[in-house]
């Protein structure tokens, strides 16, 4: 069709047409070139400006699904539960990709070399097609899962099922940050707009619907810890600060001859207890030891023994 005028541009049936329903269609990179999958177990590749049938890929089965990458090198098909990649130039299949346990219903390409799939076993996964390696399972449909589409930059999946939701995911973590409800039947089919502002979905309820794509929440900052009870004081979480610099080693670190227990601090009481040994604590003012071994220091009634 020419999309400005809504006009029929060209039939594609070729020499060899499909003999039974086509189910998906697919244009190439540049738009030269279209791919039609059928019940009749083929894959058509067709020249669209011409009508000319260039390839046919057969199957096993009926052929559900169909997509070709971004750079035009591979297309991708599913009969049933596996996903097949083929090469598009030579026509040879280069990947076969198990991981589902029930039919593919719907395949997309995102950016580079990734490939979402959605299928009856209600989940979507995700695959690189170069090394053919599974990359990531999404789980969260509560039915199979009949559409898929990558937003314009790759970083969003968008997928639509039998639970009659539309949900998104984020591409690199496979985690689901939203859900778009609405839809009274089955989701059938997904379409972003270029600028991956909008996302359309088709649905079996006889409706389309168009929504604004909501933006990923940010996460959540780290919790903060609990409040303190009541009776407990903050200070006891914080180091203690360090004790005061006894006169002992005022003693030891300024006078040679001292012994290293010259002077004692009674912290509790405020009061230094010295015996005069080398002079050192009467020259800082401290009461040097009496006759009997015994002193009191300013206004204390206490009496302390020199040991």
């Amino acid at each position: 069709w020419y999309v400005p005028t809504g006009t029929l541009e060209q039939r594609l049936l070729g020499s060899s047409p499909h003999t039974e329903t086509v189910t998906a269609v697919a244009f190439g990179r540049n738009g030269t070139i279209l791919a039609s999958a059928s019940y009749d177990r083929t894959v058509k590749m067709w020249h669209v400006e011409s009508g000319k049938l260039l390839k046919t890929l057969k199957h096993a089965g009926g052929v559900k699904a169909v997509a070709f990458s971004a750079d035009g090198r591979y297309l991708a098909s599913a009969d049933d539960a596996a996903v097949k990649v083929w090469d598009v130039r030579t026509g040879k299949r280069e990947r076969l990709m198990r991981g589902h346990t029930f039919d593919v219903t719907a395949l997309a390409f995102g950016a580079g070399s990734v490939l979402a799939s959605a299928s009856e076993d209600d989940t979507v996964r995700t695959w690189d097609v170069e090394s053919g390696k599974e990359l990531r399972v999404l789980k969260g449909h509560l039915g199979m899962v009949t559409a898929v589409a990558f937003s314009p930059d790759g970083s969003a999946i968008a997928s639509g099922g039998y639970d009659r939701t539309v949900r998104l995911w984020d591409t690199d973590t496979g985690s689901h940050f939203h859900t778009l409800l609405g839809h009274s039947d089955d989701v059938l089919s997904l379409a972003f707009s270029a600028d991956g502002a909008l996302l359309a979905s088709g649905s079996g309820d006889r409706t389309l619907r168009v929504w604004d794509v909501p933006t990923r929440a940010p996460p959540p900052p780290p919790p903060s810890p609990p409040p303190l009870p009541p009776w407990l004081p903050s200070h006891i979480f914080k180091p203690p600060p360090p004790p005061p610099e006894s006169p002992a080693a005022l003693c030891r670190d300024e006078v040679e001859d001292c012994q290293p227990a010259i002077c004692v601090v009674f912290h509790e009481f405020g009061v230094r207890h010295c015996k005069a040994t080398c002079g050192h604590c009467t020259e800082l003012g401290l009461p040097g030891e009496d006759e009997l071994g015994l002193e009191v220091y300013g206004d204390s009634d206490f009496e302390y023994g020199a040991s």
